[in-house]
């Protein structure tokens, strides 16, 4: 199978990757358009006459094993793959060399659902559909347009009998500049952190190094910022997902005063273990704290001898789970203010707040201040007189 290449009229000037920093971030697979089996927009320009063992393509280490810089464009329809991820990765691996990115776009299935064509396409084909340029009401402005109808593609169709992969079609024709392959490892569809790269940030994070030094770090050792394949975004995503894969909050804080507590055997911190929103009516791990209460033996010991005078007041909502903080202090001899305990809580409901008084009390030993100062509206909620 072969394929006369025309290059005329197409743009291979290559341009600074200003005009790309905005694209979006997520890789986007394009796969939703399913035709029927006799029914296609693009005319197959190979056909199969069998395959040669020399371009058999099976795996990511004979894509590896390309010199995509060398490679021409008529060679390209010689390859066949076994399945359709890697000959995408082929096409990318292609695409990276030439300056854009390639994302998945049509698919069309037989009648019986089994997947017989695939279309790979320049990440700068097709147009935003047109709902997206209206402002209307929308909070943030639109990211600049960056589909323009580019008609470069590969398409790969199954050899029935073998199973292979091969190309049917194949177009390098682009109506956009190129951008200048050292910065195309910069454009969603190839960017990426490798297991060293996140093991590098994660030990420089938990030595207090910010993201922002942490990837300039990272440049310098790669010889530039156009030698990095990822982004300082794409840091800051790695970061919020491991993250979220890691125990809630609630696990977190509960085991840090745990682990505490064996260090201070007079610490002492309770939870209330009735008040839970419920998640999918299941009272587990999936429900969320409401209030806690803490306190260390050097508070304990300074409210046995300070104690008579207390004073506590809520902050409000000033911590980003929007729960106001209820600090109890006192003064010492050297008129010093002393931090007798403190809790987090979910609202200032009359129950709440004697739930945190009746803690308070256990964790002092049932000792009751003489004088209490607080706000004129706490003190009907928590009735210390009573």
């Amino acid at each position: 199978m072969g394929q006369e290449f025309s290059h005329e009229g197409v743009n291979s000037e290559h341009t600074s990757y200003d005009q790309y920093e905005q694209e979006e971030e997520t890789h986007e697979e394009v796969d939703v358009d399913y035709m029927d089996e006799d029914d296609t927009n693009v005319e197959p320009v190979f056909d199969y006459h069998g395959f040669n063992e020399g371009y058999n393509i099976d795996s990511l280490e004979d894509i590896g094993m390309i010199e995509f810089w060398n490679i021409r464009d008529e060679d390209v329809c010689h390859f066949h793959f076994s399945d359709v991820d890697i000959a995408f990765e082929f096409y990318n691996r292609y695409a990276r060399t030439r300056g854009f990115s390639a994302r998945k776009n049509r698919t069309r299935k037989s009648r019986v659902g089994a997947l017989k064509l695939k279309n790979f396409v320049c990440h700068r084909q097709g147009f935003r559909p047109p709902n997206n340029y209206s402002t209307g009401n929308l909070k943030r402005k639109p990211t600049p347009e960056t589909r323009c109808g580019c008609s470069a593609m590969m398409e790969i169709r199954v050899d029935a009998p073998s199973g292979r992969w091969f190309i049917s079609y194949f177009s390098d024709e682009h109506n956009h500049p190129l951008l200048d392959p050292r910065l195309t490892g910069l454009l969603p569809g190839h960017r990426f952190m490798s297991e060293a790269d996140i093991g590098h940030m994660v030990n420089m994070k938990k030595g207090g190094i910010s993201v922002g030094q942490i990837y300039r770090a990272l440049a310098n050792q790669a010889g530039g910022y156009e030698y990095l394949s990822f982004t300082q975004r794409d840091m800051y995503n790695k970061i919020a997902k491991q993250r979220r894969q890691l125990p809630g909050d609630t696990y977190a804080a509960l085991k840090y005063l745990e682990d505490q507590a064996t260090n201070d055997p007079s610490l002492y911190f309770n939870h209330d273990p009735s008040l839970y929103f419920i998640f999918n009516h299941h009272m587990d791990a999936d429900g969320t704290l409401c209030n806690l209460f803490w306190c260390d033996g050097l508070s304990r010991t300074d409210y046995s001898l300070f104690g008579d005078v207390l004073t506590f007041d809520a902050t409000y909502k000033r911590n980003k789970y929007m729960c106001p903080l209820v600090v109890f202090s006192g003064v010492n001899h050297h008129n010093q203010t002393i931090i007798f305990a403190a809790a987090l809580i979910c609202d200032e409901e009359k129950d709440t707040y004697r739930w945190l008084l009746q803690q308070l009390k256990v964790a002092m030993n049932g000792k009751a201040p003489v004088l209490v100062i607080t706000l004129r509206d706490l003190v009907s909620k928590t009735r210390i007189g009573s």
